[in-house]
């Protein structure tokens, strides 16, 4: 059956929305659609969770946070940057996808390349009220400037070059497109650094301490957080979904000290399954579903009250969710909040 023009608007309008897409609550335009789901007095806030941790780890930790696809973590690592910088912490925010494909398996190489040219990217960004300059070059170039000076020493030390490896510097002049998007150039960076991972942490970790010096020389030595979101969202193809997956595995477990930064509080998203199959990952901190029901089967009025709050955000008045209940046939079988 074709749509009315006014039903195709209606829906249209709907979509605007719901459609799939991360809320910043600070923001005025999201601030009209975000619920706060777990601010409620008696549901768990796993926002509260983590700053909590972070807190009480004095000037350096790592934390996990994960939660199935589409239930908002994004949404709620903005939250938890809010909270954060009321509470005094300079915060800093990154997009694993930014940088690197998510349909592909992850290199410890690589992701240590992305995070120090991404913490140098984003101090730029969301602490640009601090005028930061951490040095007369870029992070990008610093970092290919350090893989160029390595490839020379490789050849210097008398070590077969990889097929393909000359010319680093002219081929990588823009590292962070190259790590993006050419897969062969990926590899020549994990043949290049596979045996020098502790050289390379080093460096790492000297960037982001000349950026954490410049925070701390404006704005008092606060505590710096990274939040650094979708890694959990990896997941390869039909034909290389195990790999992807045991790469994930291996970051975390094999190469968990190696994301650890000295005086810089690091928060990873990470895929739900990593809890249930590396316990040594440390805590995992879950955005969990709405409590409608409690242990006896009584309904949860905090999570009930929640969810109606939600409903009425998105359809932004009860005539429009009968409406769309209505033409969805489900009105007879609706046993939801009353629109």
């Amino acid at each position: 059956m074709a749509l009315s023009a006014a039903d195709r608007e209606f829906l249209k309008f709907l979509y605007q929305r719901v459609r799939d897409h991360a809320l910043q609550p600070d923001r005025e335009e999201d601030r009209l659609l975000y619920q706060p789901l777990y601010e409620s007095a008696g549901t768990y806030d796993p926002v509260a969770e983590l700053q909590t941790s972070i807190e009480w780890n004095g000037m350096e930790s790592v934390q996990f946070f994960s939660g199935f696809s589409g239930t908002g973590k994004t949404t709620e690592f903005y939250r938890l940057k809010k909270h954060l910088e009321k509470a005094g912490f300079s915060v800093v925010m990154a997009d694993y996808q930014d940088y690197l494909s998510l349909s592909e398996p992850v290199e410890i190489t690589e992701l240590l390349l992305v995070i120090a040219g991404a913490f140098g990217d984003r101090i730029q960004t969301d602490l640009a009220y601090l005028n930061v300059n951490i040095t007369k070059d870029n992070a990008w170039e610093r970092l290919l400037h350090y893989l160029t000076e390595t490839e020379v020493q490789v050849k210097e030390a008398g070590v077969k070059a990889e097929a393909g490896l000359e010319g680093f510097g002219k081929l990588g002049a823009d590292l962070k497109l190259n790590l993006q998007s050419t897969p062969t150039f990926r590899q020549r960076i994990k043949k290049l650094l596979e045996s020098r991972i502790g050289h390379l942490k080093h460096q790492v970790d000297q960037q982001i301490q000349a950026g954490v010096q410049e925070i701390w020389l404006r704005n008092n030595q606060r505590p710096i957080v990274f939040l650094f979101d979708s890694l959990e969202k990896l997941r390869g193809s039909f034909s290389n979904e195990t790999d992807v997956r045991r790469s994930v595995e291996m970051l975390f477990s094999l190469h968990l000290p190696l994301l650890k930064f000295p005086n810089v509080h690091m928060v990873y998203a990470v895929p739900p399954w990593l809890k249930f199959i590396k316990q040594n990952v440390g805590s995992v901190v879950m955005l969990p579903t709405i409590r409608l029901r409690d242990r006896e089967g009584q309904r949860y009025e905090a999570g009930w009250e929640a969810m109606r709050g939600f409903l009425e955000k998105r359809f932004e008045t009860p005539a429009n969710c009968e409406k769309l209940l209505v033409r969805a046939g489900r009105m007879a079988a609706w046993r939801g909040p009353k629109c």
